[in-house]
């Protein structure tokens, strides 16, 4: 008799991270086993006319498990595999999870390669938002970049109380920006990009926005199109189910807790700029940007634009406080930190693959801006 899994996801809200999990979910189920997978977002309704295991619906539940289902789930003795990163329960079940830190990691990135160096980090309060800005900090922090952060209380998205109160505490705090300032969120707060156009505010020429969110029938719907996170929630959906396996066969489980690189920033039009009005050094940073990993030099810079040496540099400094050598070797070292993260690549190909002319450039460039060699780096990692 095939057993039977239940997936307790809202699938009626339509959006695309649970479908896609789902989706994981299934294809490991038809690989591997020979489940029958059934989607039910409120398990514990079935489970609470059980008696027993052997009498019980389903032999376990993957999803958003929430406090009613496992209540009824150990009551059963059946068990549990959770995907919701904020859920109460997440350190007491076996959990597949996308992996905020390196979301925030990301966004950072993305932003610090667009030439901002003014980062907000507004949010809906959560452990998933603050892992989100730790990944940001890590990034930001060593080249001494500070963000500012606002956090809102969950909210009702029908709740006018609620959108009224959120729409005066951004207005309220926006006052005291400096422009142009990055936005990142790791919750799919659309609201922001409304609440700026209403004040007057550009996008993305004022404010750039990114979430660390995979929903694109949500961020390709009003314009501008907003710059996510590309999530592997079919992985996550995946990994889930990989691990309800092991437990269901007995087996000892090597992790826990498993966290799910995202796989890439998606570009849209809410950072389609970089932070400056200088159209001249603009030019110059996006080519800085698109050739990172290649072994560029200042001039190789200077001749994008139609102006000498001098006055580029002169420009570039004025509207990026730095100079273009430093800024080159900054986002060399932003890209020679992902790459680090992969402890399979040496640092010999570490320097290749981030565009620094030798191993010894690259320890150069370490030591100066964060104090480390690059060895050292990498042991932090681990720590």
């Amino acid at each position: 008799m095939k057993k039977k899994i239940a997936v307790s996801l809202n699938l009626d809200r339509c959006l695309m991270r649970y479908t896609l999990m789902y989706r994981g979910i299934q294809e490991y189920a038809e690989e591997h086993t020979d489940w029958s997978i059934h989607w039910d977002h409120y398990p514990e309704s079935v489970l609470r006319k059980c008696t027993s295991k052997e009498d019980s619906h389903y032999a376990g539940i993957i999803g958003r498990i929430k406090k009613d289902a496992y209540k009824e789930a150990q009551r059963l003795d059946i068990p549990c595999v959770n995907l919701w990163y904020n859920s109460q329960l997440q350190k007491k079940i076996p959990s597949s999870l996308n992996d905020f830190y390196q979301s925030g990691r990301l966004v950072a990135e993305h932003f610090l390669a667009r030439g901002f160096k003014e980062i907000t980090s507004i949010d809906v309060r959560g452990e998933a938002s603050l892992r989100f800005l730790e990944g940001i900090l890590s990034v930001t922090k060593p080249l001494g970049y500070k963000v500012k952060t606002l956090f809102f209380d969950r909210l009702h998205a029908e709740g006018i109380k609620a959108w009224e109160e959120q729409k005066v505490i951004f207005e309220t705090w926006v006052k005291d920006w400096t422009f142009p300032m990055a936005i990142a969120c790791s919750f799919p707060l659309v609201s922001i990009s409304t609440f700026c156009r209403s004040m007057g505010l550009r996008i993305p020429e004022d404010v750039a926005i990114v979430l660390a969110s995979s929903e694109t029938g949500i961020c390709e719907t009003i314009k501008p199109y907003l710059t996510t996170v590309d999530t592997d929630c079919v992985k996550i959906g995946y990994e889930a189910a990989r691990l309800m396996h092991q437990i269901l066969d007995n087996k000892e489980l090597e992790k826990n807790h498993i966290f799910i690189e995202p796989k890439s920033v998606i570009a849209r039009q809410s950072t389609d700029t970089y932070a400056t009005e200088d159209q001249m050094v603009k030019k110059a940073l996006r080519f800085i940007a698109d050739n990172i990993t290649k072994e560029i030099q200042v001039l190789d810079v200077v001749e994008q634009v139609p102006l000498s040496k001098s006055a580029l540099e002169k420009r570039f400094k004025a509207a990026t406080g730095t100079t273009i050598k430093e800024e080159i070797n900054r986002l060399r070292l932003v890209c020679a930190q992902r790459l680090m993260e992969d402890k399979s690549l040496k640092i010999n190909q570490i320097h290749k693959e981030s565009g620094f002319s030798s191993a010894q450039h690259m320890c150069r460039t370490f030591k100066k801006i964060l104090g480390l060699t690059p060895g050292e780096y990498r042991q932090s990692l681990l720590e």
